[in-house]
């Protein structure tokens, strides 16, 4: 198709002047960037050492031309934050030799330099520092290439984090809206998760024997009551899941505890299986009787003032309350 002629050879020179052709498939993925930026060329033998007073001045012969193909292998593709998480994600597991950290402090100073170039353009729609984008691939080029293959994964942590913030948001409104009217107007979600939420937490968690109710003493039955009453006060409650193992747990609804302890981190100490099945049936006796106790109060209130009506009714006629 691009010669019509069959007597007529196909030269480099009658390819570069037709239109591009295959440029989708001519233009590298993005593993093959990260390791362009991240790994020495093969051909390359020239051994990188860091100087320790300023991590951008390499021993080694990284031309200015090699920088330069880099900026424009990155702009060719344009994907800047796939390309930089990458990036982020995988920097520190690299092997290089810097016992002062210093290249990780540059490093992060390029990563918050490009997040706060991208708030500018797409909050004040300044888009005249899109061309420093591409240059956070050279630095990280001077700073952290091996020779050692890489290991390369596609970036996930980015889109856990936001998720997990989606879910920590949802559990906190969620807490804020179902917490009593009284309790509310004093909390918002910083004061909730800054200082109520930790000490809650210990609340929740009371030491208790694994026994019958009926054999706890006057201090655990103090603690089962107090935990009883925050639990309705912010509205708290116990759902059943099936663990990764297979067995059943019970665990807090909303996750407040997924929200003030960090990932990865064990509780300090947790109630069992059948110590939460108990605190949960003590919960609903609770709501109950304190549902009953709220519609015996709410329907003793008219009868009060009907009777009060009834009394001045029959000692005055009507008409004397208005002379």
């Amino acid at each position: 198709f691009v010669v019509t002629q069959k007597d007529r050879t196909i030269t480099k020179k009658i390819v570069e002047s037709t239109a591009v052709l295959g440029v989708k498939d001519a233009q590298k993925n993005l593993f093959e960037i990260w390791t362009e930026i991240l790994q020495v060329p093969k051909s390359t033998k020239t051994q990188l050492t860091l100087s320790l007073d300023d991590p951008l001045k390499r021993s080694g012969k990284v031309s200015l031309a090699r920088r330069l193909q880099l900026a424009d292998l990155v702009s060719s593709i344009g994907a800047y934050d796939r390309i930089y998480n990458g990036l982020f994600e995988h920097y520190l597991t690299l092997h290089f030799h810097d016992p002062k950290l210093t290249s990780i402090d540059y490093a992060n100073s390029w990563l918050l330099f490009y997040d706060r170039m991208n708030t500018e353009m797409y909050t004040q729609q300044n888009y005249s520092f899109w061309r420093y984008a591409p240059y956070l691939a050279p630095v990280f080029h001077l700073l952290f290439v091996t020779h050692r293959p890489i290991q390369m994964k596609y970036p996930q942590k980015q889109l856990e984090m936001q998720n997990k913030l989606r879910t920590n948001i949802t559990a906190i409104e969620t807490m804020l809206h179902d917490i009593i009217p009284s309790l509310r107007q004093y909390l918002d979600k910083d004061i909730l998760i800054l200082d109520i939420l930790p000490y809650m937490l210990e609340i929740l968690q009371p030491r208790l024997r694994q026994t019958n109710i009926a054999l706890f003493t006057n201090k655990e039955m103090r603690d089962i009551k107090t935990l009883i009453d925050v639990m309705i006060n912010f509205n708290l409650s116990y759902i059943q899941q099936r663990a990764a193992t297979g067995e059943n747990i019970l665990v807090l609804e909303p996750p407040i505890d997924t929200v003030a302890y960090f990932s990865g981190t064990a509780e300090k100490r947790g109630l069992s299986f059948g110590t939460r099945q108990m605190i949960f049936k003590e919960l609903l006796k609770e709501r109950v009787k304190r549902n009953i106790r709220l519609k015996s109060d709410k329907q003793e209130m008219p009868v009060l003032v009907n009777h009060q009506n009834d009394a001045t009714s029959k000692a005055y006629p009507f008409f004397l309350f208005y002379t």
